[in-house]
């Protein structure tokens, strides 16, 4: 059973470590006043504050002040957060949406929905990022997808990266899905969550014909493709990432590199390593190559 941590300090820790006093005072009122009210309420409240909350908390990121949280979903880093990402997401669980006894996965699915509709891209922003501490993650999926079709990429980075709903909560070809859009827009997607559990025979052959669309085309690789295309890459697509490995652009060794070594026994694989690790004089392939038992 996934181990599930109480959120709720650990946000408002959060918060009083990145925002100011004043700012901790109001969130503090704020959570109150919506404990204190009727379950059917609670969300018409959730709506009233959350506009307010950027302005009176501040956009900074969290940084070290925002600790890895266990959820349903798997571990939800919050590093990146700002302040104001962390205190929406005390509103939403001083609404009781992270409390499985007073919301089903229905009534749930139909709350997310409705904020997400009401709030503009911060609030928006701010709750796909917080979709893994609600009580029943998945029933939200309609609302992540909705997200994931608006043209914003603010929008999109905060449900793709570093958060663990689009791992628990798609199945195979959404999950493509969103890496390869991650890849089409650069956002990194070495901060996809589970990337390598999830990688596919499927998500390798998109990749591949994606590498293939963009030299074709005349357009430069993304350097952290390899991370998806390696994992099931058949002869050719292993043939594309030991190429790389020789590439003048540094990122793009890294990565290779480190799609590789999980792969070493494949055929050629490991010979393509060891010559790359005889000549390599970046410190970060060589550090990743000799890591990871390269010699």
């Amino acid at each position: 059973m996934t181990q599930i941590d109480n959120a709720f300090p650990i946000l408002r820790s959060a918060v009083g470590a990145a925002a100011s006093r004043m700012g901790v005072s109001w969130l503090d009122e704020a959570t109150a006043i919506i404990r204190a009210a009727a379950p059917e309420e609670r969300l018409g409240i959730v709506a009233g504050y959350s506009p307010g909350v950027s302005r009176r908390l501040g956009g900074a990121a969290l940084g070290e002040a925002g600790p890895v949280i266990r959820t349903a979903c798997g571990p939800l880093k919050i590093a990146a957060w700002s302040a104001g990402d962390a205190g929406r997401a005390c509103l939403l669980l001083a609404a009781g949406l992270d409390d499985a006894s007073e919301a089903a996965d229905e009534q749930q699915a139909r709350q997310v929905a409705e904020l997400f509709r009401a709030g503009d891209e911060g609030e928006r922003v701010s709750l796909v990022r917080a979709l893994c501490l609600l009580s029943t993650p998945c029933a939200a999926v309609a609302t992540a997808r909705q997200a994931g079709r608006i043209n914003s990429l603010r929008l999109y980075a905060g449900l793709a990266l570093d958060n663990p709903f689009p791992a628990a909560c798609y199945g195979e070809r959404d999950f493509n899905q969103v890496v390869l859009k991650c890849l089409f827009n650069g956002l990194p997607i070495g901060r996809i969550d589970s990337l390598d559990q999830k990688a596919n025979p499927e998500l390798s052959r998109m990749c591949q014909d994606y590498f293939d669309e963009r030299v074709a085309a005349g357009r430069a690789v993304p350097s952290d493709i390899y991370l998806a295309l390696v994992p099931h890459a058949d002869e050719r697509g292993l043939g594309l990432a030991m190429a790389a490995l020789g590439h003048a652009d540094a990122a793009h060794r890294i990565h290779a590199a480190r799609a590789l070594t999980a792969r070493r026994d494949a055929p050629g694989v490991h010979d393509a390593l060891a010559r790359r690790l005889a000549v390599e004089t970046d410190p970060a392939v060589t550090a990743i190559l000799t890591s990871r038992g390269v010699a």
